[in-house]
């Protein structure tokens, strides 16, 4: 029986040099590009420049961020630059603080404050002002009563008009602030002494309808930080972590916390809470505990441990995962530890700070990024 002649082409890839020559050099370019596909789908997140923003003295209100220069209220609109809007107050005072909300900015010193809006300066009677906290619409300021030395917080819109006053003589404000800088939902933390124990009362208030939405009591240790979500507040003290129904404004769990304190927390694809905490009274931590816990009448808590990165500058809870930025780089962590994205820069990175759920604002090469999150 007469044999085949085989082809050039079956021919040539049985050939020695095809399998010693070419063949190595197409799986090379075939890793090459499954490594460069797999490299691009785990970039952690992608950079916007906003380098028309100064890289310091910057107050995030929502929407953007606002500065005081040379006499002027700076607008910055986080998504259109269109909206930016700059306005001449006239004050040139290096003693001159900035605040804001979506809806209200303000500028303000010890003695008195302007409501960008306004026509007229506010001044402050029997008092000084020791801080200033802003929501979507109101302005809160802790003033110190001159005579007495005692506290009161004074609630005005955002036309300038007192709209609340409530003085404190016999307990300590220990924190007070707005839900967050889209929200008219104040609340304020009262520290007092039951005997030998220590009482906190947390009380939300929401100044629209003029009227206390809750009274939370919490006894034994010292609340440091308080969240809000739809469902519930979280109370973060020195012991526990407490969260409370948000429309009965009942304690539903507690988990121990003792030792850490809450550097962010941010939400879930499952729509659980992660904290991001590090050991107490410790500001060169090397790791980072997720604790995640649910929104239900249980907490059904995991807990995770992540190294940092070395030369690590700043790291927060964002989106249910652990973004960490060092000094050339933004790297993501997800829920159980694990890497899972990175992005490289060739210019050194300075500075970093969480502003939403899943943007942070950078300094990178001394100018301003926005960068943003890849979505789990």
């Amino acid at each position: 029986m007469e044999k085949k002649k085989k082809s050039a082409a079956v021919r040539f890839f049985t050939s020695k040099g095809f399998w010693f020559v070419i063949a190595p050099l197409l799986t090379a370019a075939i890793v090459f590009t499954v490594v460069s596909i797999l490299n691009g789908a785990k970039k952690a997140g992608s950079l916007k420049d906003f380098s028309r923003m100064d890289a310091k003295d910057y107050v995030y209100i929502g929407t953007g961020f606002i500065n005081y220069k040379n006499g002027n209220l700076n607008y910055f609109d986080i998504n259109n630059s269109k909206n930016d809007s700059s306005h001449n107050i006239g004050i040139d005072d290096s003693s001159l603080k900035i605040a804001g909300g979506s809806n209200i900015r303000l500028v303000y010193n010890e003695r008195s404050f302007f409501v960008l809006g306004t026509n007229q300066t506010v001044d402050i009677e029997n008092g000084k002002i020791i801080d200033c906290k802003c929501g979507k619409n109101f302005a809160a300021f802790l003033i110190e009563d001159t005579e007495s030395g005692k506290s009161r917080i004074e609630l005005y819109n955002s036309a300038g008009s007192l709209c609340n006053k409530k003085e404190y003589d016999e307990t300590l404000i220990t924190g007070f602030g707005f839900e967050n800088e889209e929200s008219s939902i104040f609340y304020t933390l009262e520290l007092s002494t039951t005997g030998k124990d220590i009482a906190v009362t947390i009380t939300t208030f929401d100044p629209v309808k003029n009227s206390v939405n809750g009274v939370l009591s919490v006894y034994g240790m010292v609340v440091e930080n308080v969240m809000f979500t739809e469902k519930s507040i979280f109370v973060f003290g020195t012991k526990s972590l407490i969260r409370f129904d948000r429309k009965t404004n009942r304690e539903a769990y507690r988990v121990m916390t003792y030792g850490y304190e809450c550097h962010s927390v941010s939400m879930n694809k499952r729509k659980k809470q992660v904290f991001a905490l590090t050991e107490a009274n410790n500001k060169n931590s090397q790791y980072v505990k997720l604790l995640t816990v649910s929104e239900e009448e249980s907490a059904n808590s995991t807990v995770c441990v992540i190294s940092l990165p070395e030369n690590c500058l700043y790291f927060a809870s964002m989106d249910g995962m652990l973004a960490a930025v060092t000094e050339n780089s933004i790297i993501k962590y997800d829920g159980s530890g694990e890497k899972v994205g990175e992005n490289l820069f060739d210019m050194k990175v300075s500075s970093a700070m969480k502003l939403n759920q899943n943007e942070l604002i950078v300094t990178i090469g001394g100018k301003v990024g926005i960068f943003k999150l890849k979505r789990a």
